[in-house]
């Protein structure tokens, strides 16, 4: 005979907070936060900075090719989810409680950040930190039969879509995120690597349910009645993640104290798009914070910083060659590689420093936003995570 499931704990409901648009930012009982579109001194929103993008059909001057070796750090509990449901004595040997649950990512016997979400994660920032196009907002939304029409704050946030024929012809202008990170019909110049955990082994933890997003709220447009989107939602990061609830189902995860370890490879990018990538990964010492990967965003599953270990840098411009750095043609005239061609310590340090301020003085990173989402993805921080109604 099954036993039968102990329910877990029951969460004393929030009172849910008025829907106007002035109160939404300012709640704290909000798990998330609008980041809002770039705006000029008078107000007006700019539009996204469209330019012709590096590509990859050749190495170009002045521009930094290479890879950056990155450590993931779990702060509170982190699970990609495989998509599946299976019988928990699939993973468990002495499986307790419900018999079913959500098994994470995993690669002989190691959970596993694929590659893809961790690049949306650090996308995601740079879009928000740049003036780049408002993706994946449709107007196919649908509450109760009824069609939710969203809009933009202008006809030029449409998604990049670069025409074919422009792109032959090397007239293609994409924003600043599309320009590396890829577009529709243009394959972006940083690739992420799936990132393994170091550690062996896994824990298996309730995840209560989570809500759909109220699309009727006001709180996310600045324009209501027209739908007119707010901002950029993104999930406050917290001490740690809730695992009690009336409803839900344990997840397979990967917990504080672990650590994943990963890469990613560029190609013709500027100094100031590798600062502007580097502030995305967390790195800005003035706006430290963490990334939230995966699932259970609201409940304060998914926080990682990230720690930058080396950096592997090639050019072809003599002005941006540094003592470990060298010109892209010597990787191709020789059959060995040099011994030492990577950036580490004082030299790493200095030179993300030099391309972080670089890409704040040419306003590639937008400060109003990186103020805001840097408050948004703190961490340390003293935020708890939502239980019940949020």
């Amino acid at each position: 005979m099954t036993e039968k499931p102990k329910l877990k704990k029951k969460p004393q409901p929030v009172n849910q907070p008025s829907e106007s648009h002035s109160s939404m930012d300012n709640d704290s009982r909000k798990p998330y936060k609008l980041i809002s579109f770039p705006k000029d001194t008078s107000g007006n929103i700019l539009l996204p900075h469209r330019e012709k993008p590096a590509g990859l059909d050749q190495y170009k001057p002045k521009y930094f090719t290479g890879s950056i070796s990155l450590r993931l750090n779990v702060k509170t509990a982190t699970a990609v989810a495989s998509g599946l449901t299976v019988l928990k004595s699939d993973l468990l040997e002495n499986p307790q409680g419900v018999p079913l649950v959500k098994p994470s990512v995993e690669r002989n016997g190691r959970l596993i950040i694929p590659g893809s979400s961790l690049k949306g994660t650090v996308r995601s920032i740079y879009e928000a930190i740049t003036r780049s196009c408002i993706c994946k907002v449709t107007n196919n939304f649908r509450i109760d039969n009824r069609r939710i029409s969203i809009k933009l704050p202008s006809a030029d946030h449409e998604e990049c879509k670069p025409e074919k024929r422009d792109i032959q012809t090397r007239q293609a202008k994409v924003c600043p995120a599309c320009q590396i990170f890829g577009a529709m019909n243009w394959q972006g110049i940083v690739r992420f690597a799936d990132a393994q955990c170091d550690q062996e082994g896994f824990e298996v933890e309730f995840a209560p349910s989570l809500y759909k997003p109220n699309l009727e709220r006001e709180g996310y447009y600045s324009n209501f009645s027209s739908k007119v989107v707010g901002g950029r939602k993104f999930f406050y990061n917290f001490i740690g993640s809730v695992d009690q609830g009336e409803k839900g189902i344990d997840t397979q995860r990967a917990v504080v104290g672990y650590t994943f370890s990963t890469h990613l490879n560029f190609m013709n990018l500027t100094k100031e798009q590798l600062g502007a990538l580097f502030i995305s990964l967390g790195k800005n010492s003035s706006f430290n914070f963490a990334l939230k990967v995966g699932a259970g965003k609201p409940i304060g599953m998914g926080s990682m910083t990230v720690d930058i270990l080396d950096i592997e840098l090639w050019s072809q411009d003599k002005n941006n060659l540094l003592n470990s750095t060298r010109n892209i043609r010597d990787r191709y005239l020789s059959y060995s590689l040099p011994e030492s061609n990577s950036l580490t310590g004082d030299a790493l340090n200095q030179f993300m420093d030099q391309a972080m301020q670089a890409a704040k003085n040419t306003q590639l990173v937008q400060q109003q936003q990186l103020q805001e989402i840097a408050e948004v993805l703190k961490y340390p921080t003293e935020r708890t995570a939502p239980e019940g109604m949020y």
